[in-house]
């Protein structure tokens, strides 16, 4: 996966999404969970289980309002260099609160993995600050050897 952090090239007035390995390592976040970097996603992956044309962003609003998955900065730069264009744009409203089993449950019934086996979501879907229940994750994040040196 990418990092959302970037860095500004000031020559260029843009946002350059940086490599989430250039941040930190993979294997500690191993550890706890499946990680398959973004390039390697789109690559590998992503013909696979995320056509070009099953491509669907979701966002988390209000009913009456759009999605727009790529509309602004860091989200156009993001989408674009990883070379995806959705075909179709949904919202949703749904807690980010998995200490509670019906909301995992509730997210379960809303994304099927049969029909989602890729969910392209325009932001985190957690609380920030990071709830308490989380921040023993924190612990799985290492820098990179580029970082530390």
């Amino acid at each position: 996966f990418r990092s959302p952090l970037s860095r500004s090239q000031t020559h260029r007035f843009l946002k350059k999404n940086v490599p989430f390995t250039d941040w930190f390592r993979l294997e500690p976040l191993r550890a706890y969970h499946r990680v398959v970097p973004a390039d390697e996603f789109m690559n590998r992956l992503a013909p696979r289980y995320w056509a070009p044309d099953g491509r669907v962003g979701h966002c988390w609003n209000f009913p009456d309002r759009e999605c727009e998955m790529k509309r602004g900065n860091p989200f156009k730069p993001f989408w674009d260099e990883l070379g995806v264009d959705f075909v179709d744009e949904r919202t949703y409203q749904l807690s980010n609160d998995m200490d509670d089993p019906r909301n995992v449950d509730e997210w379960k019934r809303r994304f099927p993995p049969d029909e989602y086996p890729v969910l392209a979501l325009k932001g985190a879907p957690a609380s920030y600050p990071v709830s308490p229940s989380n921040r023993h994750i924190q612990g799985f994040f290492y820098w990179s050897d580029a970082i530390e040196e």
